[in-house]
């Protein structure tokens, strides 16, 4: 009995309604897979470490993925006896003195209509509602206490747990899934959609660098020079500068400018400053550090793989942030770099161009051809 054979177009329509069903499933069952793609992110920053250890060690890669629990664990013990007893105490003072500052600001536009600057006139009654209408909405829309975000990233242990047992398998099996995904690609496809993935992967990988890079060094930055200079609630606004800093355009202008507010308007000055020149040296602090970063730290990170213009940067970021949360938040930017990857990519092949990673191309036949030379 001859077996039934699919033509081109069935085929082709196969796949489509296979992967239609697979995105409908995917978004039906999206608050059940958010551990899930937690996971599959962690697994993949950290795949490069457990993947270079192992080599280095030859020491089995499970036994470093439960050490990388162990010390992860042990920096979860320590935030939970230490940091986030601090971090709660600061977040509701912050909160609370919120309203005070509103309350200032009022009562200083009541008392000064108008603001003279090298002779420029500035009505502050304008400026003013403005400033306290934002402020009002930022504290309405922040959570009442410090562990409430927290809570609804983790959700339950139960999520907890399955986030936990995720991440192992994929850091233990996920380069294996990839492997066997690529093989089920036809041979003839299978350079090229290799090249394609890999000139992903090296954007994918440079952003999250550069993103993780860039929340640790603002916040350890900031925390320790605010807390120099003895600002009020140091620790939580630098936790909220670093997370804020990957948000391209507005994210420093908004951490920046609400940490000068809190300095304006805290009850003592140290060094026997006034208010105006604490602010000044806050805004001098913010500056510096942004440009060190942008100019210095970050492009060697980043290098040519997330060539992406800033008003799309910036409108990546807040879609992503406006369909996944704090997940869509940080993968937006990647995700248009490898968007802009395939589309470069069918261009090409719709204008029969060269591909514009033609040597990747040629890199992962020489690897092949290496591999297949070395087998018996």
């Amino acid at each position: 009995m001859e077996s039934l054979r699919f033509s081109s177009r069935a085929k082709a329509i196969t796949i489509w309604v296979v992967l239609l069903l697979a995105v409908l499933f995917l978004w039906r069952v999206l608050d059940v897979a958010i551990p899930f793609f937690w996971a599959i992110l962690v697994a993949y920053v950290l795949h490069p470490l457990i993947k270079g250890l192992n080599r280095l060690t030859r020491v089995p890669r499970v036994l470093w993925i439960l050490l990388v629990y162990l010390a992860v664990g042990g920096l979860i013990y320590w935030g939970v006896t230490f940091l986030i007893p601090v971090v709660s105490h600061q977040y509701t003072g912050l909160v609370r003195s919120i309203g005070d500052i509103v309350a200032a600001i009022q009562d200083y536009i009541t008392r000064q209509k108008e603001l003279v600057i090298l002779g420029i006139h500035l009505d502050l009654q304008t400026f003013g509602e403005q400033v306290v209408e934002w402020m009002t909405g930022l504290v309405r829309s922040l959570p009442g206490q410090a562990l409430a975000g927290v809570s609804l990233v983790v959700g339950t242990v139960l999520r907890l747990i399955v986030f936990l047992v995720a991440t192992f398998h994929c850091l233990l099996f996920g380069e294996r899934w990839v492997q066997n995904l690529l093989g089920l690609v036809p041979p003839p496809l299978r350079e090229e959609l290799t090249a394609l993935l890999q000139r992903i992967h090296l954007a994918f990988s440079a952003y999250l660098r550069a993103q993780l890079v860039r929340i640790v060094l603002v916040s350890i930055v900031l925390g320790v020079g605010l807390s120099i200079l003895q600002v009020r609630f140091a620790v939580v606004l630098a936790l909220f500068s670093g997370l804020m800093d990957i948000i391209p355009l507005i994210g420093p202008f908004i951490s920046g400018g609400v940490t000068v507010l809190v300095t304006l308007f805290q009850p003592e000055v140290p060094f026997g400053w006034s208010h105006l020149t604490l602010g000044i040296v806050v805004v001098a602090l913010y500056v510096g550090l942004n440009q060190l970063e942008e100019n210095i730290i970050l492009p060697p990170i980043i290098g040519y793989m997330v060539d992406l213009p800033p008003l799309l940067v910036l409108f990546a970021v807040l879609a992503g942030g406006s369909i996944g949360g704090v997940l869509g938040l940080f993968l937006a930017v990647p995700f248009a770099a490898a968007l802009k990857i395939v589309l470069r990519y069918l261009y090409a092949k719709l204008m029969d161009q060269q591909i514009p990673f033609e040597e990747m191309v040629r890199r992962s036949r020489r690897i092949r051809r290496k591999k297949g030379a070395s087998k018996p």
